[in-house]
């Protein structure tokens, strides 16, 4: 602990010693009886055992009133003073971008609202770190770019949430009119299944690779991430396969790290893992305990992410630890006053 303001501390004492000597030198108090009697066998009782025990009881609670007293100007002296404490603050900076892609073909959509509260936490744990939302079914769909404002993205989750939500209540439930769930059930519909007649649906190799266009070349040195969502079950004819979408993610130094439904064809299932894992990530699949806990620790063990940290110095005011002094000996002083009916 040290003090903001230390001359305070001799400028209390001053003020302490000259107020003392003002006592001393001017108290010119006669000493004598005042509206009483005098009594005669002063000396006997001087020698009574209750005159004695009575004479230092007196004595100790006057010291203790006095050391209060001292106490209590010594640690407001200090209060004055202000005490303070110095902390060295150092601020992690990282590099890392990061986008989440997610199929959001029907046949997904219990693992993505699994995944929803683990992606939102991880989003409130990021510090400078970017992150992305891309959706696809048909079509690749944009809903966040890379962007350091958290509060947005979560914005973000919690619609995408609502919207899976609505979609399953819709398609499970014989008493949900659509008009109910209309605004909810298009969100994550909406753009996503533009061509779905002539082209199917569930284009796992387009959705992949759009997520790898969107991460930015101003800056090579950031390390890119895809955490990629999907049961790699095509229903249609896409422009780039899984695999060569994992190509393009490997030869942009894309790292994806996929997750499957654990209700996947194993075929699909094979040829997800091998390619995410060809860019240098890793798959898990959805019945993993915590998977989505291990993405975020392997993207926390990623060299090169980590780019240094700004420290910053700065002072906090502690005036609490000396309040309980304060306060304790003020206690003291107006007990023992008390008793002492000053």
């Amino acid at each position: 602990m040290e003090l903001r303001y230390e001359f305070m501390i001799y400028v209390c004492i001053a003020l302490v010693v000259l107020v003392s000597l003002f006592f001393v030198l001017f108290n010119t108090k006669k000493k004598g009886y005042k509206d009483g009697k005098k009594i005669a066998g002063l000396d006997y009782v001087k020698k009574t055992g209750y005159f004695k025990f009575k004479m230092v009881s007196y004595r100790i609670i006057s010291v203790l009133s006095l050391v209060a007293l001292v106490g209590c100007i010594i640690v407001s002296c200090f209060m004055i003073a202000r005490p303070y404490e110095r902390y060295t603050i150092e601020e992690e900076k990282y590099s890392r971008d990061i986008i989440i892609c997610m199929d959001i073909s029907t046949s997904v959509d219990e693992l993505n609202q699994s995944l929803m509260n683990s992606l939102k936490e991880t989003v409130k744990d990021l510090k400078t770190e970017r992150i992305g939302i891309v959706i696809f079914n048909t079509t690749p769909v944009v809903l966040c770019p890379l962007t350091d404002d958290y509060e947005y993205v979560l914005g973000v989750l919690d619609q995408v949430e609502n919207s899976l939500k609505a979609r399953t209540t819709y398609l499970y439930s014989f008493f949900t009119n659509y008009e109910d769930v209309a605004y909810d059930y298009d969100y994550i519909s909406a753009g996503t299944i533009i061509g779905n007649e002539e082209r199917g649906s569930s284009l796992i190799g387009d959705g992949l690779a759009a997520a790898c266009y969107c991460f930015t070349s101003d800056d090579p040195d950031r390390t890119k991430v895809i955490i990629f969502s999907s049961d790699n079950c095509l229903e249609g004819t896409p422009l780039v396969t899984t695999q060569e979408a994992a190509d393009i993610c490997a030869k942009n130094d894309v790292i994806v790290y996929g997750i499957g439904t654990y209700l996947m064809y194993d075929d699909d299932e094979e040829a997800m893992k091998n390619a995410v894992e060809s860019t240098g990530g890793k798959y898990y699949r959805e019945d993993y305990s915590g998977s989505m806990k291990m993405i975020v620790d392997d993207i926390e063990q990623m060299s090169g992410a980590y780019i240094g940290g700004t420290k910053e110095v700065r002072d906090y005011d502690v005036p609490e630890s000396l309040f309980g002094w304060l306060l304790a000996t003020t206690i003291i002083f107006i007990v023992s006053a008390r008793v002492l009916k000053l």
